[in-house]
């Protein structure tokens, strides 16, 4: 998933995103400690919100580093996921309460908990989905993607297909 959604990226092949995912966890175990893989995007541009969202909780599925950047790396954008669009920092989501994912938690989207919020993640080709949330969660108040970083409460959320969507413990 190195370039978001270039016709040379593994999501394009008939497995896509779960054989995407399978190298992921191959990486890693294949790996002398610390076990360090770190998951790269290259943006189509620095608005390309619904393409970072997706490759960030990716990554966030399992134990892997992330960065995004535009244009060959000449351009490494900020988002307001980092740091919750400037009103935190960015270790804001903190460690994992949920083990690396392995299978989806609702409608083939994928969840992983953490102990300030969730990752919920849709592959491509799953068509657009509805899930319900965890007691507890909303929205991260943003300016970047005000329709979907609005900072209302979330008891079930609508993922595009290929998207991502980061949620804040209460």
């Amino acid at each position: 998933m190195t370039h978001a959604g270039a016709s040379y990226s593994i999501e394009n092949q008939p497995t896509g995103w779960y054989r995407a995912m399978e190298w992921y966890r191959e990486v890693g175990t294949n790996l002398l400690a610390p076990a360090l893989v770190m998951f790269e995007v290259a943006l189509p541009s620095a608005d390309a919100y619904q393409d970072f969202r997706y490759a960030f909780a990716t990554t966030l599925m399992l134990d892997g580093y992330f960065s995004a950047s535009v244009g060959g790396y000449h351009e490494v954008p900020w988002f307001d996921e980092y740091d919750l669009a400037g009103n935190s920092n960015s270790k804001w989501l903190g460690m994992p309460i949920d083990p690396p994912q392995t299978d989806a938690y609702q409608n083939g989207v994928w969840m992983r908990r953490f102990e300030h919020g969730l990752a919920l993640v849709n592959p491509k080709g799953n068509g657009p989905q509805t899930v319900d949330v965890p007691a507890g969660y909303h929205h991260i108040e943003g300016t970047q993607a005000p329709t979907i970083n609005d900072g209302t409460p979330a008891m079930s959320v609508m993922l595009a297909d290929r998207d991502g969507l980061l949620l804040v413990a209460d």
